[in-house]
């Protein structure tokens, strides 16, 4: 006669009468059947399902499911194979009906987990392969992963380090599959806190940034230095540099060394051009503005005021490589207005300038020949009174009219000879008196050199 068994309640999937329809199932092998339809084959002990067995369910919220492994007193523990009815297979070690110790989890979409569990939650060290080709390989704490772990991507990008309830969170490293590499911190999935980013293959190749993230982007205090040389450092704000000193090299071969503010270069700065010529001076919003000093490489030297990239108006000095010198004031890149020009040998122009001309003032030259002007200008030329001496010795001092010996004055001859009074166009002409180096005097009208009495 068939025995009747009741199983525990401890035993959920037992726990309604069972009928012995086969075998011994009291100590030994058997077949019990519920009356709900599960049935369980395997072996007994001491009335328990206790050993190695399969157990099937049949009607129910279980219907189709099946665990093939070992029993202890009635629960799933030890090691056995559980196929649940959506296609998902548990198999791995059991204790007190739940997944615990080492288990391979297969679910029906292709994704897999072979690790340690905990209470039927993955817990410890395990690998969860998913069906697109992603793996990660690490800690989990409460079916999460949590603690160390690499996740490598089925793109090719990898990440190692630290999580957070299935977020990296924490110090890590994450390396994309064109070669770009982060190590740093991460909050919540993304790029925050303190890290340095290198960059791989493509436009930006050999590039790399130092400092602070936030949201994934390049904020707050970094240092961002190029392949190139390119350097800046100070403050970003959503991958943009914005406040600081940058050193950037433009393809032409030009250079900027200076601040930056408001992401403009604006402050003090050094810019250098292909050719070696220097600025060295104020910049607003890109340009040259404000008090600079140009140094060209010709020896040429530009001090005062800047405007939009020009030598523009005000108060300034120019150099020149062979010793002149020009200082006063600028007018649209030119020198127009009061100034001096000092020429190398000590020669030297003071007054007003119109577009790099003298125009009126005092002007102390003296040519290759040897020849000397000391004297008034106007309208940039010699007007008024001056003073002209030749190499050979001859000299004028009196008024000056274009250029030219115009009005009174006084020419002495290198021979001793001189003569005092009217002159026009360079000539003796009009009232005056010649007086010969023996003593000899001529006192009347001239014509054009001539003595006419």
């Amino acid at each position: 006669m068939k025995k009747l068994i009741i199983l525990l309640v401890l035993f959920p999937f037992c726990s309604s009468y069972g009928q012995c329809i086969e075998g011994d199932c009291d100590n030994g092998e058997g077949t019990l059947l519920f009356k709900s339809g599960n049935k369980y084959v395997g072996e007994f002990k001491d009335g328990l399902i206790h050993g190695t067995g399969t157990f099937t369910y049949g009607k129910g919220k279980f219907e189709g499911e099946k665990y093939v492994g070992e029993f202890i007193d009635n629960k799933r523990s030890g090691y056995g194979t559980y196929t649940f009815v959506s296609g998902n297979v548990y198999e791995g070690n059991w204790f007190n009906n739940q997944f615990n110790g080492l288990g391979t989890y297969t679910f029906n979409n292709g994704d897999k987990y072979f690790g340690e569990w905990r209470s039927d939650k993955k817990h410890g060290q395990g690998t969860y392969t998913f069906a697109d080709g992603d793996i990660y390989v690490g800690e989990w704490n409460n079916n999460k992963q949590h603690g160390y772990g690499t996740y490598t991507f089925s793109n090719g990008d990898k990440y190692e380090g630290e999580w957070i309830n299935n977020m990296k969170y924490g110090k890590g490293t994450f390396t994309y599959s064109n070669g770009s590499i982060y190590v740093g911190e991460f909050v919540n999935g993304v790029r925050n806190g303190k890290g340095s980013f290198y960059w791989g293959k493509g436009e930006w190749e050999g590039d790399v940034y130092e400092g602070e993230f936030m949201d994934g982007w390049r904020h707050g205090q970094g240092v961002y230095t190029s392949l190139n040389g390119d350097k800046s450092v100070g403050e970003f704000n959503k991958n943009k540099f914005i406040n600081g000193n940058r050193i950037q090299n433009y393809k032409t071969g030009n250079k900027y060394d200076g601040e930056v503010k408001n992401g403009k270069n604006n402050g003090q700065c050094i810019y250098t051009w292909a050719n070696g010529d220097q600025y060295t001076g104020e910049i607003r919003n890109g340009r040259r503005t404000g008090r600079g000093k140009i140094t060209y490489i010709n020896g040429d030297h530009e001090l005062g005021e800047f405007k939009r990239n020009k030598f523009k108006n005000g108060e300034g000095v120019y150099t020149w490589e062979s010793g002149d010198q020009y200082v006063g004031e600028f007018k649209n890149g030119f020198r127009h207005g009061k100034g001096k020009y000092t020429w190398a040998n000590g020669d030297s122009f003071k007054g007003e300038f119109k577009k790099n001309k003298e125009h009126n003032g005092y002007r102390k030259y003296s040519w290759d020949n040897g020849n000397k002007y000391e004297g008034e200008v106007r309208n940039g030329k010699a007007n008024g009174w001056g003073k002209f001496k030749w190499y050979v010795g001859d000299s004028y001092v009196g008024e000056f009219k274009n250029e030219k010996f115009h009005g009174e004055g006084t020419y002495s001859y290198n021979n001793g000879d001189e003569y005092l009074g009217h002159m026009k166009n360079n000539k003796r002409h009009g009232q005056g008196t010649y007086t010969y180096k023996n003593g000899q005097v001529l006192v009347g009208k001239f014509k054009r050199n001539k003595f006419k009495g």
